[in-house]
This record gives C-alpha cells, structure tokens and sequence, in this order.
C-alpha cells in the first residue's frame, strides 16, 4: 500500500508540474501575442509618423516662398527649403553654417538685428528688412515667425515674402501723386474732380 500511494503521489506530481508548464506556456504564449500585437501597431504607428514627416517635408520643400528654420538662442540656420535656396543663392551646406545675422542688412539707425530672438514673439509679422542675397544685391523682405519643433526642439520657422518690387512701385506711386499735388496746388486756375452722381460729390479741390 505504502508503494502504491507513492507511485500515486509521483503520478499527482507529475501531472501538477505538467499543469505548471501548461499554464505557464499559455501565458507565456498569450503574452508573446499581446507583444507582437503592440510591436505590429508601434510599427504601423511608425509608418504613419514617418508618411507624415514626409507629407510635411514636401509641404516645406515644395513651398513657393522662402522657408528658415533657425535655433531661437543663437540664430543658427537649421534647415531651408529650395525656394530659399533659388532666391538667396545659397546651397544647402552654405545655409546651414550661417546665422541669420549673416542674411540681415542692418540700417544706419540700428545697432542690431530687428526682432531679437526673445522679441520675436510666436506668430508676429516682422517690420521689413533688408536681406542681402548671395550676390551681394540687396532685397526687401516682410518676414513671418512661428514656434515649431524640429528634431525634438523647440525652433523658429520664418516664412519669407519679397517685397522689394511692390514697394518700387509703392514709392513711384506716392511721387507720382506728390508731383500731381504740387502741380494742382500752383495752377492759377481753379481746379477740381467730382462724381458723376446726384450731388455731383467732390472729391478733389484746389
């Protein structure tokens, strides 16, 4: 009987080290199953991440108007897009070991860049200034700032519109109408302009 109950109690054993491994095993298994699940959706997250990093870059790239990333502390270049490399003549490298003090042309009244790094406030629209392009000509800018991040960083972004000509043709307007002003001011006639309405409204004497 003693023999017969150890062999049982062997028997027991076995099977509760078996039901051990058993259960392990499922749960080993079904944690094996929730990781590749998470590890399936990390990648599928990833691919999302990078298409959208990608859709963004095109966005930057294929952007008519100039483009700069830049470090607020120091004014580094970081990064541009190529229509800033077509219109300030610059390659990419080149953009990239300069500061945006090296593009400013400070006026005889300044003794610094306008719109220092901690003036320049998120979104703020910049007075003009002028920039001074690879060949060494000297264009007009309105420039456009906005906080961003860039390889987990906080940057500036600047959005960059050439003005140069609108205010040529702005200033040759105002002479324009100084010269007509001064001219209808020493006619010894009487001179003036009006609507073709009711009232025949006034709207020019002199």
């Amino acid at each position: 009987k003693l023999r017969l109950w150890g062999e049982t109690a062997e028997s027991l054993l076995l099977v509760m080290v078996l039901l051990a491994l058993v259960i392990a095993y499922i749960r080993i298994a079904r944690k094996n199953r929730v990781l590749a699940e998470q590890m399936i959706y990390i990648e599928k997250a990833g691919e999302v991440i990078k298409e959208r990093e990608l859709d963004y870059r095109n966005l930057y790239d294929q952007n008519p108007l100039p483009m700069i990333i830049f470090e607020p502390e120091t004014t580094k270049i970081l990064a541009i897009n190529q229509a800033a490399t077509a219109r300030y003549g610059y390659t990419e490298t080149e953009f990239q070991e300069m500061k945006l003090e090296n593009l400013i042309v400070l006026q005889e009244s300044q003794t610094k860049m306008k719109g220092s790094p901690d003036s320049r406030n998120n979104s703020s629209v910049i007075e003009v200034e002028n920039h001074r392009l690879k060949s060494g000509r000297i264009i007009q800018v309105e420039v456009h700032l906005r906080e961003t991040d860039f390889k987990q960083r906080k940057v500036r972004l600047m959005l960059i519109f050439d003005v140069t000509e609108r205010l040529v043709t702005e200033k040759a307007l105002f002479e324009n109408q100084l010269q007509l002003s001064n001219l209808v001011s020493n006619l010894p006639g009487f001179v003036y302009r009006c609507s073709f309405d009711e009232d025949y409204t006034m709207q020019l004497l002199s």
